[in-house]
């Protein structure tokens, strides 16, 4: 988000199975990532560079704290390596994964079906109205 409206979003289909809803939420973060590594790329070639961590949102704190550490343990030791490279952006500090509670999660209404009132919701902290 940039002035209080959405820059960038896409909602698909992940491509690789997950064995969890932590290994799920933490590719759905990776390629979030991407996308933020993608724009400050973009914001430094025209001027603009960013010398603050930029937030990465999610309401999963299990997810959170794999983006922090990325020890290998039972939990994501099968997970292939490139997920990982998001673990590598947050300890560079070009990354920093924060904690919303799910009722405050702006994208909820992109990626799933939700009741009248939720959608608005959420429609109107993404800046955006649904007519």
């Amino acid at each position: 988000m940039v002035g209080g409206g959405p820059v960038s979003w896409r909602s698909k289909k992940q491509s690789e199975t997950a064995l969890s809803s932590v290994e799920s939420e933490y590719m759905a973060m990776f390629h979030a990532a991407k996308e933020i590594i993608w724009l400050r790329r973009l914001l430094k070639e025209i001027g603009h560079e960013q010398t603050c961590a930029t937030p990465l949102f999610s309401d999963s704190k299990a997810t959170i704290a794999m983006a922090r550490n990325a020890v290998l343990h039972g939990l994501n030791k099968h997970m292939r390596i490139k997920w990982h490279w998001l673990w590598k952006e947050v300890k560079l500090g070009t990354l920093d994964p924060i904690y919303v509670k799910t009722q405050q999660q702006p994208a909820d209404f992109l990626t799933k079906r939700l009741a009248e009132e939720p959608q608005w919701r959420c429609a109107r902290m993404a800046g955006m109205s649904l007519n």
